[in-house]
Order: structure tokens, then sequence, then C-alpha cells
């Protein structure tokens, strides 16, 4: 079995992002933002990844930092809006990944303006230009117009 998501966070955002998950099956531990919780937390066990989902940049921050002085180890995914304090975090803290609320909103507000099927859009590097809604299931479309049934990645 997989160690749990760690997810840091109070408030409707991180509400949202626990459903989410829970509907994925994810197994998640999600903690009240305190240092006396989070340690407990990797006391009680391995963690697989921390998530700190806030709207506020400097409590994200020190909640990232707060996980990477308990283990160097633990995958990191961490929400900050400014993209300053984003590169210098993601250049100076190790299996760490930033984004920000405009990356995870925008292609939900994207694809719906694209057309009534879409789900999502996001420019990436790769030929899978949208995704798609088609009887109930995400496809990719790519550039090339092939479509293929969405697979879920799992976490590394």
């Amino acid at each position: 079995m997989a160690a749990p998501i760690l997810l840091i966070g109070d408030g409707d955002l991180a509400e949202e992002v626990w459903r989410g998950l829970e509907a994925l099956e994810a197994d998640v531990v999600r903690l009240p933002p305190t240092e006396r919780e989070l340690a407990a937390a990797f006391e009680r066990g391995a963690v697989g990844r921390a998530v700190v989902v806030s709207r506020d940049d400097a409590f994200a921050l020190r909640m990232a930092l707060m996980v990477r002085d308990i283990s160097d180890d633990t995958d990191l995914l961490v929400t900050i809006f400014d993209p300053t304090t984003a590169a210098a975090v993601e250049s100076q803290l190790e299996r760490c990944a930033v984004t920000s609320m405009a990356d995870i909103v925008a292609p939900a507000l994207a694809g719906p303006c694209l057309a009534a099927a879409l789900i999502a859009a996001r420019a990436t590097g790769s030929s899978a230009s949208h995704v798609i809604c088609r009887e109930d299931e995400a496809h990719l479309v790519h550039d090339d117009g092939r479509v293929e049934k969405a697979a879920l990645a799992e976490a590394a």
C-alpha cells in the first residue's frame, strides 16, 4: 500500500482538493495547519507526498519549509501565487513542485470557453492540446486530430 498524501491547509480550497483526492480514492491525511500536527503526522509513519494548499503565500512557504525540515525525502507540492517566491522555492527546495491558483484554475476555465464539451485546456509541450468529455470519460485530443481515452498518471 502506498504511503498517504498529507494535505496541509484549511479553507474552501483545501476542502476541494481533499474532496477531489477522496473521489479518486487516494489515501489522504488532512491536517490542521500547525507545526505540532505536522510533526506528529510524520512520527506516525511514512508520507508519500505533502501538499500545501493555501491562498496565503507566507503560510504555504512556512509549511513547505517545515515539511522539508522534518523530511528531506518527501515530495512536496505547494501553492504559491507570487512568481518570484515560487521560483525561489522551487530552486531551493529539492523534490518540490510549485503551482499557483491560476495554474490550477485556468485550464478548467479555458476549456469550456473553447467548447462546451471541454473539461479543461492547457498549452503544453506535448501533442495533446485539450481534454474533452466523451461518454462521461476524459479523452485527450492531439494536435494531429487523434483522440484517445485519458489515463490517470500515478504520482511518483
